[in-house]
């Protein structure tokens, strides 16, 4: 669990770890001259610390990531001035697109590239220097781990400022991030650049064209127990059954998201105690949860089963971690075998979860903590449709 002050700065941060400036929601992409438009990279934001030879990789919230990504710390090792950089760590695939799944599956951490978008630090901090001016020193100081990432060099470095191109940004990668600069001196076009904060955009509103809104594909986001129940008995008639079922109860049981799931290890769980270690993200907070009789049973039996012997619990055919795709296209056709009468993604298991529980009578803050939710915000959807506060109301 991550504490912090009351201005938000994590406590567990080191003292050289600047606070990021978190996006706020907008409804549409701001308009008008002054606004610089980038790629949102499918990765993790890192701060890289570099002094008197030495790197140390930060997260978001303060963690020191130093040893998981060695390539990346040894070529920051070579620049020369003390910098603090912000940048997104990617895996890259051969045709140089983000791969999230292998990043996070930790199968690939060597590959890991880091592309810095600011810098913060250089023998001084320049956070109050024009994002221009900034940009132009990230240019000059930083080339970190980019022989892989140098054939897209020209799409990550600058997609676009114009409105015109954001179609384009937004058929690569599905999302938008727009900023402005921190100052009022930088200029664009012989006009003074806005002085606001992040903003990023809310993807449902920024859907390809002919995509409806959610309302119009189902009525609801999540499912009933009986629905629950139908889903598993399709995913128990797949050819690879067992496994897939057990994704499935996993998923709902424990209100995993399908990267949770695709990360979930063998030494994450112990069997004699019953119980399993989840490692939330997002900014969730980590929790251990028990394991009920039928779960356990399970994942003996696809411990025993497995081969080749792996480290994760969910494997292919390969043998290879499960990806977000693969899980996800499972639990669509699995939705329409068990005829229900609209299309199921895998996040309503998590929704259908916090319902099911609160449905059940558990209270707000248990069920936040269960879900791993960092603000409790997130969890009272759940319980503002629980009957539960209503129960003999009338007698």
């Amino acid at each position: 669990m991550v504490l912090r002050s009351s201005r938000g700065r994590p406590l567990n941060a080191p003292p050289a770890f600047i606070h990021p400036c978190q996006p706020t929601v907008a409804k549409q992409p701001p308009t008008g001259p002054g606004w610089a438009h980038e790629l949102k990279h499918d990765g993790y934001r890192l701060q890289i610390h570099v002094r008197d030879g030495r790197v140390c990789l930060y997260t978001m919230n303060g963690n020191d990531w130093t040893k998981r990504y060695p390539r990346i710390v040894e070529e920051a090792s070579r620049l020369r001035a003390p910098l603090i950089i912000d940048a997104e760590v990617v895996r890259l695939s051969a045709s140089g697109v983000p791969d999230f799944d292998a990043l996070h599956s930790r199968s690939a951490d060597e590959e890991a590239v880091a592309l810095a978008f600011d810098l913060l630090f250089s023998g001084d901090d320049i956070r109050r220097q024009p994002l221009i001016e900034r940009k132009k020193g990230q240019l000059r100081s930083t080339n970190i781990a980019y022989e892989r990432a140098r054939a897209t060099k020209e799409r990550f470095k600058c997609a676009a400022i114009f409105e015109s191109k954001l179609l384009r940004i937004h058929s690569v990668t599905g999302h938008f991030l727009s900023y402005s600069a921190n100052s009022e001196t930088i200029k664009h076009r012989g006009n003074a650049m806005k002085s606001t904060n992040l903003k990023l955009i809310e993807c449902t509103d920024m859907r390809p064209v002919g995509r409806k809104p959610n309302d119009a594909y189902r009525v609801r986001e999540h499912l009933t127990e009986d629905e629950m129940n139908k889903l598993l008995a399709a995913l128990k008639a797949n050819r690879h059954g067992h496994r897939d079922w057990l994704i499935g109860l996993l998923i709902y049981r424990h209100g995993l998201r399908v990267s949770e799931a695709c990360d979930l290890r063998w030494d994450d769980i112990n069997l004699a105690k019953r119980t399993i270690a989840l490692r939330r993200l997002k900014g969730s907070d980590d929790s251990t949860h028990y394991l009920e009789r039928d779960e356990l049973v399970g994942l003996k039996r696809l411990q025993r089963d497995q081969e080749p012997k792996a480290a994760y619990v969910f494997v292919n055919e390969r043998g290879q971690p499960f990806g977000r795709m693969g899980i996800g296209r499972m639990i669509e056709r699995a939705g329409e075998a068990a005829a229900i009468p609209f299309p199921v993604h895998v996040h309503m298991l998590r929704h259908s979860t916090g319902y099911a529980l609160a449905g059940k009578g558990m209270d707000t803050r248990r069920l936040q903590h269960y879900l791993g939710h960092a603000s409790i915000t997130n969890t009272v959807r759940y319980t503002a449709m629980s009957p539960e506060p209503f129960k003999d109301i009338w007698r």
